[in-house]
């Protein structure tokens, strides 16, 4: 938790006059938790956000750097993967131990390579260099984690980040193999495909031609999936 906390107050009720505010805290077990009920909470860190850009001017500043939905997209499970998956990417930089900064940085560029690549190519390949030179960048590779989650992933970006995934199968598939994924792909592309159906396909192939270094990628599995069906009132956030 941070040093400089806000308390709920009449800002919030303001807040709730235009959108629906819902805060999401991730517990240490990675549970995500609900906060419907602010009354007198004190708030440090602000995992995620649901309210739209135009009402982050009216808040605390806390608030302003969480990862934020917009009450419009909250009907779509795309979005909300979306997301979950950048909430998560910097829940898992807040649980790495900083004691030896240099392995930490390299055991997270490891893990959320692809990841990072769905989300920004560029910034991936900056955090990448730091990574590399070693934990005295472990702050400067924090802020950039910051900057990388703050906005959706594009559509291109995914599809860069699969096709690069891809290639580690691609010269043991059969002919048939190839163009069952590759029309998956180009289905997505065209968002006529969730990103869990291509994620499937990959984790099929991992079973199939073992390949432990994509296992471990995040991009499989960014966050437990089951929380796409959980409510805010059915979770023990109050």
């Amino acid at each position: 938790m941070g040093k400089t906390g806000v308390k709920s107050g009449p800002w919030l009720e303001k807040l709730a006059a235009f959108c629906f505010p819902i805060i999401i805290r991730i517990e240490g077990a990675g549970a995500p938790v609900f906060l419907t009920n602010l009354e007198g909470k004190k708030m440090d860190i602000v995992d995620g956000f649901i309210g739209d850009y135009s009402s982050l001017a009216r808040c605390p500043e806390v608030f302003a750097k969480s990862i934020k939905i917009d009450p419009r997209d909250t009907q779509s499970l795309e979005k909300w993967d979306d997301f979950f998956c950048r909430v998560f990417l910097r829940f898992d930089w807040k649980e790495h131990s900083p004691e030896e900064k240099t392995l930490a940085l390299q055991k997270f560029q490891k893990k959320h390579k692809y990841l990072l690549m769905s989300l920004n190519p560029q910034i991936k390949d900056e955090m990448g260099g730091l990574a590399a030179k070693g934990g005295e960048n472990y702050e400067k590779y924090g802020d950039l984690l910051k900057r990388i989650t703050r906005f959706p992933a594009r559509r291109g970006n995914q599809v860069n980040a699969i096709q690069h995934i891809f290639g580690y199968f691609s010269s043991q598939l059969s002919s048939e193999e190839k163009e069952r994924f590759l029309e998956k792909l180009k289905l997505f592309q065209n968002e006529k495909l969730e990103l869990k159906e291509i994620r499937m396909e990959l984790k099929s192939l991992c079973k199939k031609y073992t390949r432990p270094y994509i296992e471990e990628q995040s991009f499989l599995e960014p966050f437990p999936q089951k929380i796409l069906s959980i409510k805010p009132e059915q979770s023990s956030g109050k």
